[in-house]
């Protein structure tokens, strides 16, 4: 990805000329996974007793996953039609069909992303190809069971690759893999996203 920006930047300076400012707004939706580790306290022993392989078997329950579903929406302005920045909300919620039996992932944030493509097709037509974001969100989470296994909040980056299918004069349909984490539980999301773009091209 490090080197993706770098290309981005050197050719920037090349779209002086190009469109003007526009405000955009995106929707997406997705599937995400989540995967709470935590640490293991207890001491190793060279002895195989039954307290160790307790301790083997909480070891593995320790290492919880879930599958949620992921939203988000957002607002902002793009500039040169391949730079933009927008401020957003996130939703990830549990599946109706989930059992109680089943891990159940739940969120909620709102952060700011920055979004890049690469112009090629220059910087007066709407954007097409791979891009690449970076961002940052504050959130609260949880993973519930029949009971609260963990919960948390505080802020975090994302990252975010993907490519640009769809450009229409006023729209663009994005798939996009996002990685970002909620304190102990490491999130990873394919997504379908559109954005509106109010001014056309």
């Amino acid at each position: 990805m490090l080197r993706f920006w770098i290309i981005w930047v050197v050719l920037l300076p090349l779209g002086a000329h190009a469109a003007p400012v526009k405000l955009i707004t995106e929707f997406e939706v997705g599937l995400s996974a989540h995967t709470l580790e935590l640490e293991d306290d207890n001491d190793d022993t060279d002895n195989d007793s039954p307290d160790e392989f307790d301790d083997e078997e909480n070891q593995e329950e320790e290492n919880q996953s879930a599958v949620a579903f992921q939203s988000r929406i957002g607002a902002g302005l793009e500039f040169l039609s391949v730079l933009s920045a927008t401020v957003n909300a996130w939703a990830w919620g549990p599946f109706n069909d989930q059992t109680a039996d089943d891990n159940k992932f739940s969120a909620f944030s709102v952060g700011w992303q920055v979004t890049a493509h690469l112009p090629v097709r220059g910087f007066d037509k709407a954007p097409i190809g791979p891009f690449a974001r970076v961002g940052r969100h504050c959130w609260s989470a949880s993973i519930r069971q029949s009971f609260t296994r963990w919960e948390d909040s505080g802020c975090s980056m994302m990252y975010s690759a993907g490519v640009s299918l769809i450009d229409e004069v006023n729209r663009s349909v994005y798939l996009e893999a996002m990685k970002t984490d909620f304190g102990d539980v490491e999130s990873f999301g394919l997504m379908v996203s559109v954005r509106a773009h109010f001014g056309g091209y």
